[in-house]
């Protein structure tokens, strides 16, 4: 699961940490998709760049729908 919080920079092996911004469908609503942002956090920015994502509930499990970063140096949490 991607972190739903900000956790700061320098965080999950990367220097711009991100995490999605947004409802995740509730387990009881199967196939339900929602939409919602990747945010990613450095120098105390928590929004320092941001793109569109979405969830899918696939009843057990999620479906992201994420795009690329926007270099090396970003990565998403995941826990």
């Amino acid at each position: 699961m991607l972190l739903t919080y900000d956790i700061g920079s320098e965080k999950c092996g990367t220097y711009i940490t991100g995490y999605y911004d947004g409802t995740i469908p509730p387990l009881g609503l199967p196939y339900t998709s929602l939409n919602g942002a990747i945010r990613f956090s450095y120098a105390g920015n928590p929004s320092y760049y941001a793109f569109g994502a979405s969830v899918t509930n696939c009843g057990s499990y999620y479906v992201w729908y994420l795009h690329s970063g926007t270099g090396c140096q970003a990565a998403w949490c995941v826990v």
